[in-house]
């Protein structure tokens, strides 16, 4: 392979670098926003509420299993009700759970029965908006985590493929070039 041909393959697979890097950080943006909005609650301010009621709820036959929970907290003199357990999920009637690892569901029901005290984290700007779960270790940011790592492994390899001086026939083939050895 000429000199010139090394260039072009290196500018071609810089490219594919470049696009990996730049669909890399739009994921990594989109994961902060999304972060941003779950992780609200652990900058909001707290009450203490009382639990209405609180079950596991798995139905067989399909995926909804998780807690539900009713609570009613108080806010500037206000009694309000809800029953959003995280910014993940809502425990409604048909979709239970609030998006944690079922261990951590399984415990939330145990440790607030009805009629116990629970934290109520609640946006002070519209303070219907409350949940009691504020936490992120849940599987969805775990998994949107290990999809970031994939994103930015596969941007950083191909980066360090574009600046490499060695590449072999092969390795150009493998990179869908098509190079021929006319003199």
């Amino acid at each position: 392979m000429n000199a010139s041909d090394q260039r072009l393959l290196r500018l071609e697979m810089g490219s594919r670098a470049l696009v990996a890097t730049l669909i890399a950080a739009v994921a990594t943006l989109a994961a902060g926003a999304a972060a941003w909005y779950v992780l609200a609650p652990l900058r909001w301010p707290s009450t203490e509420g009382v639990v209405l009621s609180s079950a596991f709820v798995n139905r067989s036959g399909n995926d909804s299993h998780g807690a539900t929970m009713r609570y009613t907290y108080q806010v500037n003199g206000v009694w309000l009700t809800g029953q959003r357990l995280s910014r993940f999920r809502s425990a409604e009637k048909y979709d239970a759970g609030s998006g944690q690892w079922i261990w951590m569901d399984r415990r939330l029901v145990d440790e607030h029965p009805r009629g116990s005290p629970i934290e109520v984290f609640y946006n002070p700007r519209k303070p219907a908006d409350a949940v009691v779960v504020a936490h992120a270790n849940m599987p969805g940011v775990w998994g949107a985590g290990g999809v970031l790592l994939v994103f930015w492994g596969i941007a950083g390899h191909l980066w360090l493929r574009s600046r490499s001086s060695n590449l072999t026939a092969e390795e150009v083939a493998e990179a869908g070039w098509r190079w021929s050895n006319a003199a």
